[in-house]
């Protein structure tokens, strides 16, 4: 691993590059979230995300993005995705990426559209927009990040 590269202890980021700005994490699971539903992950339609990839802070979509996506990627029941946060264009950016380097912001939402449900199982789902938030809809991501490998049991400790 380059020096540029640390694991993190978080609930769902699971590295950070710091020669390029870009962070790995896992953006949604499907474990029951806090408003009770699960995100089915086979059931993501990308294609019109992948056309505006952005990054934003706390769900703001009037704001500027904080970064982009880089790559995107459905493994069994945990997605994850490699965002660049945009630094250099943005000072909101920066500040954030600070905060994220620091550890002070570690966890991932994803705001999307529902398209087809049964019950509290969300089906099918179109992604808008992924944003780094202070407190996720998805607390459970450390554990299932661990579980299914995305974050190695041992990689779990503080900065």
């Amino acid at each position: 691993m380059s020096d540029n590269k640390i694991k993190l202890a978080s609930n769902d980021l699971t590295s950070i590059d710091t020669a390029n700005y870009t962070v790995k994490a896992v953006i949604s699971d499907e474990s029951e979230d806090r408003h009770g539903e699960i995100v089915v992950q086979d059931g993501w339609d990308f294609q019109e995300y992948k056309n505006n990839p952005i990054v934003l802070f706390g769900h703001d979509a009037s704001a500027y993005p904080i970064g982009k996506t880089l790559d995107i990627e459905v493994n069994g029941s945990v997605t994850t995705a490699t965002m660049q946060f945009a630094v250099d264009e943005n000072p909101e950016a920066k500040t954030v990426w600070n905060l994220v380097k620091g550890g002070y912001l570690k966890t991932i939402s994803v705001g999307f559209i529902n398209v087809l449900r049964d019950g509290a199982k969300l089906l099918e789902n179109k992604l808008l927009e992924i944003s780094v938030v202070p407190v996720p809809a998805n607390p459970n991501a450390i554990t299932l990040a661990a579980e299914t490998g995305v974050i190695e049991k041992k990689d779990l400790v503080w900065l």
